[in-house]
């Protein structure tokens, strides 16, 4: 080891027996990338609600719960009122229902309507077993526990669609679809697709592989079905690089007549933020609840839906210590606001003085992984700095000038 590892290691060593070397709980949430592509409508059969999710990522999770209003009746009739029901291509096929798995509490079915939208239906099969061909959508049941009621909860289909809800309330047979989240390396189009060459459950895991026409597979794993939740876990492996790996589609046509009403988002401070879902404003985060707060006539019982859980892969948010010890830190977030920024080692401290700094107008290239972030009492915290073939984990505090000092490190 090198005289400037030594050295390196002893600031480490001399934080962590100072009492400042934190949880390795405190690296931060992959950042992941938003944009809101609604329109409006006065249709609400129309999908107008189009936000899609980018980042090099590994897993996420979707969860469906009830609303959380007090619904009186329900409704989840169609309602093609200002409706433009001519739109699109209709392609003719050979209905049928295919029941494929029944263990006496999960049943699997795959459907085939009369026709589709798109040319082609997708090859569905149980454990490898017989496949049926041109599907265009799979549904799943689940037995409700200590009740002899099979509701169905999740529903993939061969566009990349995936709806989910929660078994229903005590007393109540069933509740309404509602949004959805495309799956999957998504083609951009008024209507964003997915699409689904083949897929297999296997009850083994209670997961289906999806293997997709443009290449790569995702598995969607049940992580859990109840009268309160209903969540699956999406791995990914496929390409995220150029697409977004999923797009959340709803409902909005005013207030009391959606699928979704409003968007609870937080941001790579851990920061909540509540916007309506037309105004939203598109910023960076880690987690986003979208929900209705307002009473719907419109698919009233649909669910909630969150998105969470999210695993990154890129490592282009790493900073970077030098054999010299100058350290550079590719972004930093303060406010909705992104730098770069490099700083050097002031000898014998435990500072490190600021150098460069420069604006960052594009983030897309670090979705997915966790950026440095710099909060407003100017606390600076670096979730990941990797020297000499491992990674720390640092925080600093602004000490006037251009000085920061170093208050909390770690082992990743």
């Amino acid at each position: 080891m090198n005289k400037k590892s030594v050295l390196f290691s002893l600031f480490f060593a001399g934080a962590l027996m100072c009492g400042l070397v934190f949880d390795v709980g405190a690296v931060s949430k992959p950042m992941i990338q938003t944009e809101n592509q609604s329109v409006t409508t006065l249709c609400a059969e129309e999908d107008n609600i189009n936000i899609p999710f980018f980042g090099k990522i590994s897993s996420f999770v979707i969860e469906a719960t009830h609303p959380t209003y007090t619904i009186a009746a329900d409704n989840c009739a169609a309602d093609f009122t200002n409706c433009n029901t001519s739109i699109g291509p209709n392609y003719p096929f050979t209905p049928g229902v295919f029941k494929l798995f029944d263990n006496g509490t999960i049943v699997v079915e795959a459907v085939r309507e009369s026709s589709w939208w798109l040319p082609n239906g997708m090859a569905f099969s149980v454990d490898n077993g017989t496949s049926v061909s041109d599907i265009h959508y799979i549904r799943l049941y689940r037995k409700i526990d200590g009740v002899n009621e099979w509701p169905q909860f999740l529903v993939i289909y061969m566009d990349g669609n995936v709806r989910l809800i929660p078994q229903p309330p005590t007393g109540v047979s069933s509740v309404c679809f509602g949004s959805s989240v495309v799956v999957g390396p998504t083609v951009a189009s008024p209507r964003p697709f997915a699409e689904i060459a083949s897929a297999v459950y296997f009850s083994a895991s209670d997961s289906v592989e999806v293997h997709y026409k443009s290449g790569g597979t995702a598995t969607i794993g049940i992580l859990g079905v109840s009268r309160t939740a209903s969540m699956v876990q999406v791995n990914v492996n496929f390409p995220t690089e150029a697409l977004p790996f999923a797009v959340f589609r709803s409902m909005f046509v005013s207030t009391g007549n959606s699928d979704v009403e409003n968007v609870l988002w937080e941001n790579v401070f851990g920061a909540s933020h509540s916007d309506g879902i037309m105004a939203y404003s598109e910023g960076p985060g880690t987690e986003w609840f979208f929900n209705r707060s307002t009473i719907s006539q419109h698919n009233t019982s649909a669910p909630d839906i969150r998105l969470k859980g999210f695993n990154g892969i890129s490592q282009n948010c790493n900073a970077l210590l030098s054999s010299d010890l100058s350290l550079h830190s590719p972004i930093i977030a303060f406010g909705n606001n992104f730098f770069r920024a490099d700083f050097s080692y002031v000898l014998d401290t435990l500072d490190f003085s600021l150098t460069a700094v420069d604006v960052i107008t594009d983030v897309s290239p670090f979705a997915g992984c966790s950026p440095s972030t710099l909060s407003s009492g100017f606390q600076l915290h670096m979730p990941a700095i990797l020297y000499n073939d491992f990674s720390y984990f640092a925080d600093f505090q602004y000490s006037g000038g251009v000085i920061f000092t170093l208050t909390g490190a770690g082992q990743n």
